[in-house]
Parts: C-alpha cells; structure tokens; sequence
C-alpha cells in the first residue's frame, strides 16, 4: 500500500503485514521523498542532489531508493534525540554499488574528530567501522558488484554483529570500547562526513532502517526476505 498525497506525490509505503517495527527509530522507504516512516518524524533533507525513485528498488512493498554520487551528495537526517544510540541497535540497508573504494551507507558523523560508526562497503566486502579503532569488512560478503545487496550490523554493548543478505559473518574485529556520546554528530545516508572529507558512496540505498535495539538473526532474515 502506498500513500498519495494531493497531486500524486507518494508519501510513504505503509508497512506491510508483519513489518518488524519494535524499536524503529528511522526508517527511510524514499517513496519520492526523505520522511521517516518510523512515525518518530525524523526526516531527513538532500545535501547535494541525490536522486529520488519511487519505484525499482530490490523490496517490491518499499520499491523506492535514493542515488548518491559519492562526493558532493547524501541525505542528512541531521541529530534528533531519538537517534543519540550508543549501547544497543541496528544498522540496515539495501546498496547497490559498484564503487571498490571505502564507503558509508549509514553512518554517524562525530563531529569533535573522533569518527563515529556506520555500516558501508570496503573492496567487495561489506564494511563496518566503530569510532575508528576498531573495524573490520565483512569477510564471507561480496555486495560490491552493480546489483542489490542487503547488509547490517548489530551493535550490542561492545560486540558487533553483521549481515550480507540475511546472513551473519564472522568480523576480524567483533569487540569495541565504549562509545563517546556526541549529540551534534549527524547521521548519514550515503556517506559519512569526518574532518574535512566525505567518506561517501555512489550508488543507490533502499530500505534504510536504524533501531534502538539488537535485532535478532531470525529477525534479520525476515527484513532481507521481504517479510519483515
């Protein structure tokens, strides 16, 4: 089901029976707009001129994505107070990307000069990274090839898990210190930004989700599926 609104503009895919909604924070579908769809109305805004599709995307009940460029252009979901997470939550996305360099899909900026954390692609392989000392790609994953891939890292109290396409691997690094709360750090959608550079991604993201928890595997599995 989608949501139009006067003259024809999509507003949002409503969730589809058994969408997994427990502890959504954010949750950014792109049906021709950057709204949360979480009902936290943590919106986002264009930096740049990333690219809109409402339709296409790899999840036929959220079809819509955002194309990023990589440099100069990303979705700012600015620093609202339900997304200040630092002990237990979860990352998701779909990317398409065929871009072999460093990059974020979701990230949290810090803006101090620490680096934060996000999830993203290094090489081939799917590409998490925690406050800049502790990060490690994906090694079972290859989602670097021009096609959709879903990828997502669970962050629960100094342990990190991650996803490629609803399936867990293991990290070179799964253990991180603390985090160091920053309440003016950003997050990001399609890049992070860090000290004077942009670590971004061009390619396209969709079903973008942040959670206030843990997600289980089961969990994880359904989201990639299509079911959650």
């Amino acid at each position: 089901m989608t949501c139009i609104l006067p003259g024809g503009v999509a507003q949002f895919y409503a969730p589809a029976a058994g969408a997994i909604t427990s502890g959504l924070r954010g949750w950014y579908q792109f049906a021709g707009n950057y709204n949360d769809s979480s009902g936290n109305s943590n919106n986002g805004t264009a930096g740049g001129t990333p690219t809109i599709t409402a339709s296409g995307g790899p999840n036929a009940k959220y079809p819509g994505y955002v194309t990023t460029d990589g440099t100069s252009s990303y979705v700012d979901l600015g620093a609202p107070a339900s997304l200040e997470l630092y002990t237990t939550f979860s990352i998701l996305c779909w990317v398409k990307t065929s871009q072999s360099g460093t990059g974020f899909a979701v990230a949290k900026d810090y803006s101090t000069g620490s680096r934060g954390y996000g999830i993203g692609t290094s090489g081939t392989q799917e590409y998490v990274e925690i406050q800049g000392n502790a990060y490690a790609q994906n090694a079972g994953s290859t989602v670097v090839d021009g096609t959709w891939h879903h990828i997502c890292a669970t962050f629960n109290s100094g342990t990190v898990t991650a996803y490629a396409n609803g399936t867990s691997f293991a990290l070179g690094n799964p253990s991180y210190g603390a985090f160091t709360a920053n309440s003016l750090a950003h997050w990001y959608i399609g890049g992070r930004a860090y000290v004077g550079f942009f670590n971004g991604i061009a390619g396209s993201f969709s079903d973008v989700r942040i959670y206030n928890r843990v997600l289980t595997a089961t969990e994880v599995s359904k989201i990639y599926a299509g079911t959650g």
